[in-house]
């Protein structure tokens, strides 16, 4: 194909001090793969491509900006809000815009599959590989835009693209910001299949069926198609691309995710070709900020790649924490002196095959501590019990510090739509959770609760079912028995309040901060003091 059959490509000049760009005042130029070796791609000029999928109405977009550098940047984006975020989606093009680089962004094609998909990961489907394809785009670019250096970047389901499709590009370098590195491990919030579900449902109807609980995704369903969903069997052989993996410690994708990512690499020798950069961010899973992101490219362009701790101020610890730090760099000489590990170096020129380093001394018996105690931290963590029957709403968000315990059927933990918790939490199950409720930071909650729809509760709240009966033998604590509490449609729960077993609030009530409930309470009614009493009552909420 020419460039003349599609005549001249609609483009956008990018002026160099305008950060502020929007992709969408583009217009999409339909290629094919094809004329991508021969299209002309004028400096700093923005344009839209789309190349055609196997399925009518579902192009592949591609935005391209050449500034004429040797160094390409790649982005991928991670899930979007249907509600509020727009496809085609070109992410972090204004942060990229500054580091003055040739660009190229991906949005993936099968978000049009489905209105209400979030996140595709960029796998592709059965037959159209999204990642084989990615690739064979970015060498054909490369090419045509004359460049000789491909950063990977993405964030979280973007990072498992970029890890994926650098894989197949020897000498690329893969940024991979708090990443999901096996599609069949992703939680939402560290405790909802729902995207998971979704994501099964649209993409692969053969190999899930539309009623697919949860117990049967726990189940690995994603091998007839490894390692396209995961990048743990992708880097447990050799590859030949470099890897920088950027985690914030305080979120649970630090033990779900990376972790089992770099044991993986030592099982396929890959350690000396990854490097890690921490930081501590948040408790929520989410992608880095702006300083944490541009840092980590810059690390990336580079000539001189370190593993190394990111954060302001003092290197933070983390229970999990492999020592060295330096994992990336760890070989016998290193063993006692992670210090002096040896720095990394910029990638080949692309299209000049890397010379293999994976060789069995990798394979050391620090290696294999290391593959064994990840392992370990596998097993635990993702097979965990506590959240076998914990049901979350699609629209829920839950922080990934909460602890919910539920390992039976009769233990299960079911929350409505719209709700809000906040971190530090531990709840015991059963318990259920109306609509639209927010519940704030460091929750207590026993077995055998409900609250209703539109509650609040105040930070260091507790509802405690559990109890004894009173006992006149050797001590006074006798049979322990869990009394239900519920919490009536619309009620307040102050700070540090709390609630015993046995209780009963009623509807649109106030209990104040610091309360100890011990008997039913009245709906509409303001409630405190130790034991709480009813100060006065209040206006019934409307309905």
């Amino acid at each position: 194909m020419s460039e003349e059959k599609f005549g001249a490509l609609d483009s956008l000049h990018i002026n160099k001090d305008e950060f502020d760009f929007d992709p969408r005042i583009l217009h999409p130029n339909a290629v094919d793969y094809e004329a991508l070796l021969t299209l002309k791609f004028p400096l700093d000029q923005a344009i839209w491509l789309q190349l055609p999928t196997n399925k009518d109405d579902v192009p592949f977009d591609v935005f391209v900006l050449n500034r004429g550098t040797d160094e390409i940047l790649v982005s991928f984006h991670g899930a979007l809000n249907r509600t509020t975020q727009e496809i085609p989606r070109f992410e972090r093009l204004n942060t990229l815009l500054k580091l003055n680089k040739s660009i190229i962004c991906f949005s993936d094609p099968a978000l049009y599959l489905a209105g209400d998909l979030e996140l595709a990961w960029f796998t592709g489907w059965s037959d159209f590989n999204v990642q084989e394809v990615a690739a064979d785009v970015l060498r054909r670019l490369l090419k045509a835009i004359s460049g000789t250096h491909l950063v990977l970047t993405g964030s979280s389901g973007g990072g498992f693209a970029a890890l994926q499709v650098s894989s197949l590009i020897p000498g690329s370098v893969a940024v991979a910001f708090n990443a999901q590195t096996a599609i069949h491990y992703y939680m939402n919030g560290g405790t909802s299949l729902a995207a998971q579900k979704s994501y099964a449902r649209t993409v692969w109807p053969d190999l899930i069926s539309p009623d697919v609980t949860d117990e049967q995704l726990r189940e690995d369903w994603t091998g007839s198609v490894s390692p396209r969903l995961s990048a743990l069997d992708r880097y447990s052989h050799p590859v030949n691309n470099k890897v920088i993996l950027v985690q914030n410690i305080n979120e649970f994708q630090y033990e779900q995710h990376y972790l089992p990512m770099l044991a993986a690499c030592a099982r396929g020798g890959n350690l000396s070709r990854i490097s890690t950069l921490e930081y501590a961010g948040s408790f929520n899973h989410g992608p880095p900020p702006p300083h944490i992101f541009t840092a980590s490219v810059c690390q990336a362009l580079s000539p001189e790649e370190t593993s190394t701790w990111l954060g302001e101020g003092k290197q933070q610890s983390h229970p999990e924490r492999l020592d060295p730090v330096k994992i990336a760099f760890l070989s016998p000489e290193l063993e006692d002196d992670p210090s002096s590990a040896a720095e990394g170096s910029m990638p080949e020129t692309l299209g000049e095959e890397p010379t293999a380093t994976n060789n069995c001394e990798e394979e050391t018996e620090a290696v294999r501590e290391i593959i064994r105690r990840v392992e370990q931290l596998e097993k635990s963590v993702l097979a965990r019990p506590s959240t076998n029957h914990v049901n979350v709403s699609e629209t829920a968000w839950i922080d990934p510090t909460v602890r919910m315990m539920a390992s039976h059927a009769e233990s299960e933990i079911i929350i409505g739509d719209h709700v809000q918790v906040y971190r530090g939490g531990e709840w015991v199950g059963p318990i259920e959770v109306g609509n639209r409720v927010f519940i704030n930071r460091d929750s207590y909650i026993r077995p055998n609760v409900v609250i209703e729809e539109d509650v609040s509760l105040g930070p260091f709240v507790k509802l405690i079912s559990d109890t004894h009966e009173q006992s006149d033998k050797v001590r006074r604590t006798g049979t322990p028995v869990k009394l239900p509490i519920r919490i009536g449609r619309g009620s307040w729960i102050g700070a540090g309040a709390m609630v015993l077993g046995g209780v009963t609030v009623g509807e649109g009530c106030i209990i104040a901060a610091g309360a100890v409930v011990t008997e039913d309470v009245p709906a509409n009614s303001l409630v405190g003091g130790v034991p709480g009493r009813v100060l006065k009552y209040l206006p019934k909420l409307e309905t």
